[in-house]
């Protein structure tokens, strides 16, 4: 026996394993892209060129999935030469005109910069997801059985402390201590001291 210890087999990891899908896809829709330079320069070779076409049928549509996912598809407008006049065709989708593009033209150029720029999509590293929190976290607790009033303070209206009253009143019959802003002595802002009993009281 060796004293060499045997190998042991490498298992594939979820990571390696979307490597492996990523790799073939890329290598499929480059593929495809050799397929349509060599259908538009094999015109002389009607054989080769049939055979050809049948190759990109069967693989344009798992193509065009890859780049609709990877966000590269756009439509184009075909429009006749001037001299010629004719119609005008609006949001056309490359593919479906592949082999059969009016007026003479050809689309091979425009599906081929697509799918390379699908290609760009997938072998580039995925963003990093932005921080979502993008202010300082603020702690927030909540004081159980407090009520925070809000309503008009003005000591020329005496009503309005019977009003207060009536509502301490009514508060504390449910178990509820209610206080309004200015009754707590503080050096703060009034409108500081009014954001933080919303935030933190459970009534209000």
């Amino acid at each position: 026996m060796s004293g060499k210890s045997a190998r042991e087999p490498v298992i594939p990891t979820l990571a390696m394993h979307k490597i492996l899908i990523m790799d073939d896809k890329i290598q499929r829709l480059e593929e495809f892209i050799n397929s349509l330079k060599e259908w538009k320069s094999s015109y002389q070779n009607e054989e080769k060129r049939s055979k050809i076409r049948s190759q990109i049928n069967k693989i344009k549509p798992w193509v065009r999935q890859q780049v609709l996912e990877a966000k590269c598809l756009h439509t184009v407008t075909i429009a006749p030469p001037p001299a010629v006049g004719g119609l005008v065709m609006d949001n056309i989708d490359p593919f479906t005109m592949i082999f059969n593009a009016p007026y003479g033209m050809s689309l091979i150029s425009v599906i081929v910069d697509m799918v390379e720029q699908t290609i760009g999509v997938l072998n580039a590293p995925p963003a990093e997801k932005e921080n979502s929190q993008k202010y300082p976290a603020i702690n927030i607790s909540i004081k159980k059985n407090y009520a925070f009033i809000a309503m008009t303070i003005n000591p020329d209206i005496p009503e309005l402390e019977d009003v207060l009253d009536a509502i301490k009143e009514g508060s504390s019959r449910c178990g509820i201590i209610a206080e309004r802003v200015d009754e707590v002595e503080s050096n703060d802002r009034i409108t500081d001291r009014i954001l933080v009993p919303c935030n933190s009281y459970k009534f209000g």
